[in-house]
Formats: structure tokens, sequence, C-alpha cells
């Protein structure tokens, strides 16, 4: 049988004063929140931010923390990685201002305060310098950029942990690494070294395997081919991931 929930529209819900959604980059939810990252619009003006979608009863929005017009956070999450995660009620994205890391926000608090993690991988303390793009071919160019930098490529919550896909450029060739960060104690694992030379690459976490779903270049907006998916032993992930 179709089971039905009831339906949230997040564009145009009123964040307070004459400020509303227009835009979702990157989200993740639970049965209690929405935690986003997009454009806030009024009347005259726009602006980026962080905000939350509390869902019981009727849907009440408010800003988190709000960002510059043209935050690096906007161009890098207009890729259309994943670098918003759940933690249970903790809503964790990726940060670029100030220096890449990793933050979580408590969204059952009040008020909401940003946790900045110390933990984060040493080889991705200079972040790319990306240009935002309005054009379809501008966005073809700025994945080029991407294939060929050392960078975050997603963020997963995943057992009360979090797990940082990341790629790096070495020798001329390129690899993917996930990096597990345990946002208690703010502790960061050795990376695990995935088997694909992908050029680009999606997980899936699952509670018997990640899905590793490996892409080819975009070669133009809206082309890209899924060559292949593999299989990687959860286990694998969750003993690797602690060091063992």
């Amino acid at each position: 049988d179709k089971v039905e929930g009831p339906e949230l529209r997040v564009l145009g819900l009123s964040v307070g004063g004459d400020q509303t959604i227009g835009s979702v980059f990157s989200w993740a939810a639970t049965q209690k929140h929405f935690f986003g990252f997009g454009n806030l619009r009024s009347k005259e003006d726009w602006t980026t931010a962080f905000y939350r979608i509390e869902l019981s009863g009727q849907a009440r929005a408010s800003v988190i923390t709000e960002l510059q017009r043209f935050a690096p956070e906007r161009v890098w999450f207009r890729l259309g990685f994943p670098f918003v995660t759940m933690l249970g009620e903790r809503g964790c994205a990726l940060r670029i201002t100030e220096g890449p890391a990793v933050s979580c926000f408590d969204l059952e608090a009040s008020p909401i305060r940003e946790q900045r993690l110390r933990s984060f991988p040493e080889e991705l303390a200079n972040a790319p310098d990306l240009k935002d793009y309005e054009t379809p071919e501008e966005f073809t160019a700025l994945l080029g950029q991407v294939e060929s930098s050392t960078m975050p490529a997603g963020l997963y919550g995943w057992e009360g942990d979090l797990f940082l896909l990341w790629r790096r450029q070495l020798s001329g060739k390129q690899e993917w690494l996930i990096s597990r960060i345990d946002p208690n104690d703010d502790r960061i694992y050795p990376p695990i070294l995935l088997p694909t030379r992908a050029t680009h690459l999606m997980v899936i976490p699952g509670p018997v395997n990640w899905a590793i779903v490996e892409k080819g270049r975009v070669e133009q907006f809206g082309v890209q081919a899924v060559e292949s998916i593999k299989l990687v032993s959860s286990s694998y992930i969750r003993d690797r991931g602690a060091g063992k």
C-alpha cells in the first residue's frame, strides 16, 4: 500500500520578517527537522543561509546562521554534492568560510549554536577557489576545475559519526578517500582508500554494504554517465574507519 505523509513546501516558506526561502542547494531531514542551505529572499535583496524547519505540527522555518551573499559555501553547495547530513537531531555541514571544516548544529537547542569541529583532513586545509556559475557552459568548466582538485566531495552521517568523502590528486592520478570524524570527541581517524579511480563518485551508506556509484565526466550540463556501482562491506568501512 502507498503511504503518504504531509507535503512540505519549502520554497516561499517564511523565516521571519519579509525573508522567505528562495532555494535549497543541499538538505537533510529527520521526522522532526529539515536542515538546509540555500538562498533567502526579501522584497529588495537576497542572501544565503543555513536554516531549520521544524516539522512537528505546522512547519516553522528559522535562520540558523546567515552568510554573506557570495560566501564560498554558495558555489560549493551549488555543485550538487551532498555537503549536508544529519546525526540524530544535529545538522552537520561542510564549511568553507574561514577555512574548510565541518560544523554541527543542535536543531533542538534554543538558540542554535554552531559547533565547528577542529578535526579535518590536513590535506584539505587549502580549499580551491571555485568560481560561481550562471550558464551551463560555466558549470561544465567549473566541474573541470573540480576534477583536477584535491577537495571534499560529500559528507555523510552513519552510526553516530561523520564520513567525509574527498578526492586527492597524486602524481597525476586521482584517488578517492573517506575520513571518519567523531563529532563528540572531535577526533579524526586515518583515511580509507576506496577501490576506484572514477572521475566523480557518490556513496550510499548501508547496514550491510556501502554502494560506490562511479560516474564519468560531466560532458555538458545534465549529461553525465553512471559507469558502474561497486559494493564495499560496511564492516570494512566501520573497522578501517576506526583505524583497525
